[in-house]
């Protein structure tokens, strides 16, 4: 299986660390963050994970604005991902678990402040906490792509492409009933 994974890696403070796997097993990247990592990875038919780690951020690897606010933050974005010359849409990608490791020291002003912290963050692509991402797949990709599309594409039910449905079809009978524009010429 070829993968890409298409990153912005925000360098001012110095290079983040991420560590690429599948399955949790031995990496096929691991170090500092590049905008760009390839690589062929053997996998068995069946369910796995793509696993993003980063890693390495230290207390000090972020500039605060006077009201405390982050102004430069050491972090990784996940831009796209293909997998065999397929790539993800964004919406798919979003459907993946950030799972932070929160610095002690913000888990327990966040308390403080009446802010629990989530065990897990999605939709998100932004990986500024230390922490690992994943994101589920079936292989064959191909087959698994395929699917996954057409059930999405199938599934309209209670969304907005209902109702665009049935204005479509209001607009049909409106036009149906109006009366044959006849041109005298």
């Amino acid at each position: 299986m070829n993968i890409e994974i298409f990153l912005h890696c925000e360098t001012r403070l110095g290079m983040p660390h991420i560590r690429c796997t599948i399955d949790e097993g031995a990496p096929f990247f691991d170090g500092p963050a590049q905008e760009h990592i390839s690589a062929t990875v053997g996998v068995a038919p069946g369910f796995h994970e793509l696993v993003i780690s980063h890693y390495n951020k230290q207390d000090h690897d972020h500039v605060l604005d006077n009201e405390g606010r982050i102004i430069i933050d050491k972090h990784v974005e996940i831009l796209g991902i293909g997998i065999d010359d397929i790539a993800f849409k964004i919406d798919e990608l979003r459907q993946a678990h950030f799972y932070p490791v929160y610095n002690s020291v913000y888990y327990q002003q966040q308390l403080a402040q009446g802010n629990p912290l989530p065990p897990s963050i999605s939709p998100n692509l932004y990986l500024g906490h230390n922490g690992i991402w994943k994101l589920n797949f079936h292989t064959p990709f191909v087959e698994y792509i395929i699917q996954k599309r057409r059930n999405l594409a199938i599934n309209l039910d209670n969304t907005i492409f209902q109702s665009d449905v049935e204005l479509l079809k209001q607009t049909k009978a409106w036009i149906q009933a109006q009366p044959d524009i006849v041109w005298n010429t």
